[in-house]
């Protein structure tokens, strides 16, 4: 379903033509049999396709005529219009309003970005909502349980060939070949789905995770396509280090060539920021220093154990720091704690982080350089900045680390 703003549309009899100031090719996203929901500030109206065709002269270059079959009238909803098409930069995420037939929610204010809400209702479908800003419309999918599980058994089959894969050097251009295989699946996906996606300048993409959270879509793998995902948090009070600027660097001792990128860290650092060094066999001695630092930064082991992110302090794997630990923003370079929404990235993010940056993958030592780039960046701009301008640079830190929010889950 696409939804519109009554501004572009005009209705006469059984017929819809849309056309001032709506996308170019907007016929390439609807078909016969779906649905065009019309919204003003004093109602909202669903449309039946029946036929589509182009119109010509009649008051825009471009228009859709439109023949639809039936139609059905709602109420108006406060505040709903101008959520969806003011100009004033809305996100969009989710709740079920209008007797279900369209999810939409909260307002919440954000960058402008293109959103995607995927929502996952366990064993019956997955709900795609494409949000596009710049051009005041949305799509909304379905993708019915069993092609979703299809599709996640196949990429995590690929997830875990690529592992396998980037651990050997020589393996390297095969992991390449994997990632092209990624950019089909998704791309299929979404042409099936009717939402637009890459290009040739980069888009900027915010991705929201709703109900299970258990969604592995690698969308950083598609062309000029930088994303932030963000999951469900209860609400947090937002909390300003006391030490701005600083840094945290937990390490472990039973990495290989843990001290190489220690070391690297710490010749880079001294020259921009107020860091200390713990090991996380004394983590528990520091935890509560830990709170005075604006960044925390983790250098051990990572797993994902029952479908939960994990980390090693101490000799023992962990899936949560206390609330002492709420750092400004966290890096969690360590193997596939950020494949799964649930773990330590959720708890960084409720105990206070804005941002956590973690690795759905395996992780190896050569990514170091591209590592002390994200740094250099790292400034007084807030964390999700640095991490585009260092996925531009260095595209294989985009792929191999993702960048988690948070949201809160309220209407």
């Amino acid at each position: 379903m696409i939804c519109l703003p009554s501004s572009g549309v005009i209705i006469r009899g059984d017929s819809l033509i849309a056309g001032k100031g709506l996308p170019r090719d907007l016929d390439k996203f609807i078909k016969a049999g779906d649905f065009i929901a019309v919204f003003s500030p004093a109602s909202s109206a669903r449309y039946k396709i029946k036929s589509i065709e182009s119109a010509k002269g009649l008051y825009t270059s471009k228009n859709l005529f439109i023949k639809f079959s039936e139609s059905e009238s709602f109420p108006a909803i406060s505040g709903l219009y101008e959520s969806l098409f003011s100009n004033n930069k809305y996100l969009v995420s989710g709740a079920d309003t209008v007797e279900g037939w369209i999810s939409i929610g909260k307002a919440l204010s954000g960058p402008g970005f293109p959103v995607l809400d995927i929502m996952i209702e366990e064993g019956r479908q997955v709900r795609f909502i494409y949000f596009n800003h710049q051009n005041h419309f949305f799509i909304e999918s379905c993708l019915n349980w069993e092609e979703w599980s299809s599709l996640q058994e196949e990429l995590h089959n690929l997830r875990r060939e690529f592992d396998s894969q980037i651990k050997i050097p020589s393996s390297f251009h095969g992991a390449g070949e994997i990632i092209f295989v990624f950019r089909k699946l998704i791309l299929d996906l979404f042409a099936k789905l009717g939402i637009p996606m890459g290009g040739s300048t980069y888009t900027l993409l915010d991705v929201y995770l709703h109900g299970s959270g258990k969604a592995y879509l690698p969308l950083e793998t598609l062309d000029h396509v930088l994303v932030r995902y963000f999951l469900p948090s209860a609400s947090v009070i937002p909390r300003v280090a006391e030490k701005p600027g600083s840094i945290a660097i937990i390490y472990s001792d039973n990495i290989d060539n843990y001290g190489n990128e220690i070391n690297a860290l710490r010749n880079f650092l001294e020259n921009h920021f107020d860091f200390e060094t713990i090991n996380s066999r004394l983590y528990g001695d520091y935890k509560y220093n830990v709170r005075e630092n604006s960044f925390l930064h983790f250098a051990g082991h990572g797993k994902i154990e029952g479908g939960r992110g994990m980390i090693e302090l101490g000799g023992v794997y962990t899936d949560r720091l206390p609330p002492a630990a709420k750092a400004h923003a966290a890096f969690l370079n360590c193997c596939s704690a950020g494949l799964e929404a649930s773990g330590i990235v959720k708890n960084l993010l409720e105990n206070g982080s804005e941002y956590v940056i973690a690795s759905p993958y395996e992780i190896t030592s050569g990514g170091l350089p591209s590592i002390l780039d994200f740094y250099s960046f790292l400034g007084g701009t807030d964390s999700s900045v640095p991490f585009f301008l260092n996925s531009v640079k260095n595209p294989e830190f985009g792929l191999f680390y993702r960048l988690y929010g948070r949201y809160t889950n309220k209407i």
